[in-house]
């Protein structure tokens, strides 16, 4: 298990040169890749061989590289894309959180506000970027619960539904849409680590009827809600966790 971390490297280091995008059109040689991914033919020629043994790759006679089944989610287009999970999961910042994680254990201090000074939260909030992507991953992760949950729960009776770090919306989405009372409103609140960005347009793509602004909010949910849905967090199931918040 030692040696983990190192298909977590193999595996960001394609999806962050655009490996399985620039094979979308079919198979292509190391040498014909060189130049777009911006990387040295020889070394690029080594590592996707490597991508080979683990099935993300296979490499033909003419020694030109195809994707895999395995391989193809890695592509920015396919369904159930993992590229942007890839690159949240497996990228820098993370890794500097996880790198510091004996220290979690040993102080019982989140490592993340060891190693960026502050929340992991604040530090998005100051990382659009990355915390479009932090959303896109939560959505990929966990995009199937929200439907599932609307179809189990009948929410016909709230007319504000607030939920609580909502970042993109995609968990109240299938409740607004229900439209069972045309006075139904789902707000967020607060609005999470994507208060700029994924909050405000993911929410109005998916059409809920009211959006508080995409301020981000501290301390107490907004009031006047008659449902507020909570995703499980470590924060509220009081787990110690590297990017953890007391």
């Amino acid at each position: 298990m030692a040696t983990g971390f190192i298909l977590s490297r193999l595996v960001y280091t394609a999806a962050s040169l655009g490996i399985a995008d620039h094979l979308a059109g079919g198979p292509r040689s190391a040498g014909e890749l060189a130049i777009p991914t911006g990387c040295d033919a020889v070394s690029l020629a080594r590592f996707m061989r490597t991508l080979t043994n683990f099935g993300i790759l296979v490499l033909g006679d003419d020694d030109r590289f195809s994707l895999t089944p395995l391989g193809e989610p890695l592509r920015s287009d396919a369904p159930g894309s993992v590229r942007g999970s890839i690159l949240t999961m497996a990228g820098q910042w993370n890794w500097q959180v996880w790198e510091a994680f004996p220290s979690t254990v040993k102080t019982g201090k989140p490592a993340a506000d060891m190693v960026f000074g502050m929340p992991v939260f604040d530090w998005l909030a100051q990382h659009p970027d990355e915390a479009a992507r932090f959303s896109e991953t939560m959505m990929a992760v966990h995009g199937a619960e929200p439907p599932a949950v609307a179809a189990a729960y009948d929410f016909s009776s709230c007319d504000v539904i607030v939920d609580v770090g909502g970042a993109s919306g995609h968990l109240l989405a299938p409740r607004a849409g229900e439209a069972s009372s045309p006075e139904r409103r789902a707000l967020r609140s607060p609005a999470g680590h994507d208060g700029r960005t994924g909050a405000v347009t993911g929410i109005r793509r998916r059409g809920p009827r009211d959006d508080p602004g995409g301020q981000r909010v501290r301390g107490r949910p907004a009031r006047g809600g008659r449902l507020y849905p909570l995703a499980r967090h470590p924060r509220l199931e009081r787990r110690p966790m590297p990017h953890d918040s007391p």
